[in-house]
């Protein structure tokens, strides 16, 4: 009886150890976890644990770190003036009208750039807004509860941050339901990007918090985003943008949550959103070329205020031609070749000087020729001449012997 209390305490001190090494082996893991979960504490922010990972966080590019200095002056305030808030609407179109105060809304012509507002029927981008005078439509609504949500946007893509930057409300095709309506005690997650096609990196990571913590730095600490980026897991803990660097080309698959800081994931409609993106490297679009700098701040700051002019070249100088003449560069052998033409030269143009020189030569002859000529027709023109004058006498005396003959017989 002994004997079996003794194995039997055996395998109790071995099954004992096999739990310590295993219970030790699960603490060592989540010491891990926790360690990939602190890594946005450094500058490089993305899980290292999964080997094919190659993202990593930067700063963002310089022009638009030097833009967004020309958008600190406006702290953005929206509104949603139709539909209005737990409106019951009979119609499935529906027409969405916004207000915005402190921020210009446009787009730049050139750039296709602007500052804009977001507008997000439950959990899809529909539309960016540049022109808030124009009612954006929604059409063939399904039946129930919807939640709009609007927020102020960068050209670029970063949502604003400041308090009334952000509006949403609830309304309803012909019914009111519950599934869609967000808690309105609880925080709300808003995603923004990425989402769509991206021509160049860094791409970043935004969103926005909402629901009685936007502004309070002190609530937002309470709470965190975990990120599922392809096989990457990690998370942030500040409200602000993040630039990523490391995709591959093709199409990516981001997921984003919101905990609290315990890593709770915080009960609310949309507070877990999977969105999909592609990047497709070399994009001519304006924005890849400012985030690969190839558009300075100076030609992009149209995209920032509609009236700023960006700089003029100076005008070009006339370049000035030298008329020094050029230094001989032939070799002996073309000296050769170019002397025996220098002497030809000559020689074909003797003949022309000849032929000149008899020319003016026998130009005095042909004169003398024409006034030997011209004598002959002189002398004809004096004996015509005096022709004319002994036959003009002629006819006179003829006449004055008719006058007499007619005073005699008027006189008889």
């Amino acid at each position: 009886m002994l004997g079996k209390n003794r194995q039997w305490i055996r395998i109790r001190a071995i099954c004992l150890c096999w739990v310590l090494i295993i219970s030790g082996l699960g603490l060592s893991s989540c010491s891990n976890r926790l360690q990939t979960s602190q890594l946005f504490d450094q500058k490089e922010r993305v899980n290292k644990t999964a080997p094919a990972s190659k993202l990593f966080e930067v700063d963002p590019p310089e022009v638009i770190q030097q833009l967004r200095r020309g958008l600190e002056r406006y702290s953005p305030q929206v509104a949603i003036l139709s539909p209005k808030n737990d409106e019951v609407l009979k119609d499935t179109n529906v027409n969405v009208r916004v207000d915005v105060t402190n921020l210009p809304v446009f787009k730049d012509e050139k750039l296709k750039l602007g500052p804009h507002i977001n507008l997000i029927l439950d959990d899809r981008l529909i539309s960016e807004i540049y022109n808030i005078y124009k009612p954006i439509s929604l059409e063939n609504l399904s039946k129930g509860t919807h939640t709009l949500r609007i927020f102020a946007s960068t050209p670029w893509g970063e949502s604003f941050k400041n308090e009334g930057a952000y509006a949403q409300i609830n309304f309803s095709i012909q019914k009111k339901t519950d599934d869609k309506v967000p808690d309105l005690s609880k925080p709300l997650l808003t995603y923004n990007s990425p989402q769509g096609e991206y021509g160049a990196e860094p791409i970043a990571l935004d969103f926005y918090l909402s629901n009685n913590i936007s502004g309070d730095k002190a609530k937002i600490a309470d709470y965190q985003i975990r990120v599922n980026l392809d096989n990457d897991s990690f998370i942030i803990d500040s409200w602000q943008p993040f630039y990523l660097k490391g995709f591959s080309q093709g199409k990516h698959s981001v997921e984003l949550e919101l905990v609290d800081s315990e890593g709770k994931s915080v009960n609310n409609v949309f507070n877990k959103v999977v969105k999909e993106f592609t990047y497709q490297p070399n994009g001519q679009d304006s924005l890849s070329k400012i985030l690969r700098g190839e558009i300075s701040a100076e030609v992009a700051g149209t995209i920032v205020d509609p009236n700023y002019q960006p700089p003029q070249p100076p005008p070009a100088v006339p370049s000035t031609i030298d008329t020094t003449p050029a230094k001989s560069t032939s070799t002996d052998k073309e000296k050769e070749t170019s002397e025996p033409t220098e002497k030809t030269t000559p020689e074909t143009t003797k003949p022309k000087s000849t032929t000149k020189l008899e020319e003016t030569e026998s130009s005095p002859k042909i004169e003398a020729e024409k006034t030997d000529l011209s004598k002959p027709a002189s002398e004809e023109t004096l004996e015509t001449s005096e022709e004319t004058k002994e036959t003009s006498q002629e006819t006179d005396s003829a006449e004055l012997e008719k006058s007499k003959e007619a005073e005699k017989t008027e006189k008889n």
